[in-house]
């Protein structure tokens, strides 16, 4: 599955929907991805292909996606920042 998909929902495939993200306007999940890192290019890239850095910054724009009042995390570096 690619991260975005331009000419199709990512959330049509039924075993992959996130229910608390179905709602949430493709736009929004694509400026999300851009803060943390994910151009274009990489957000057309299979998942599976990402190294684990990449999937952590997934993790972390998913996570900002939900709009919590707190997020804990463990052992932050500064290449979030960036």
């Amino acid at each position: 599955m690619s991260l975005f998909v331009p000419d199709r929902n990512p959330f049509d495939c039924p075993r992959c929907v996130d229910k608390a993200l179905e709602n949430v306007p493709r736009d929004k999940i694509r400026e999300q991805l851009l803060e943390v890192g994910f151009d274009d290019s990489r957000q057309n890239e299979v998942v599976g292909s990402l190294s684990g850095g990449w999937k952590m910054k997934l993790e972390l724009a998913r996570a900002m996606l939900y709009n919590a009042d707190l997020l804990l995390l463990d052992e932050v570096c500064d290449l979030i920042n960036r």
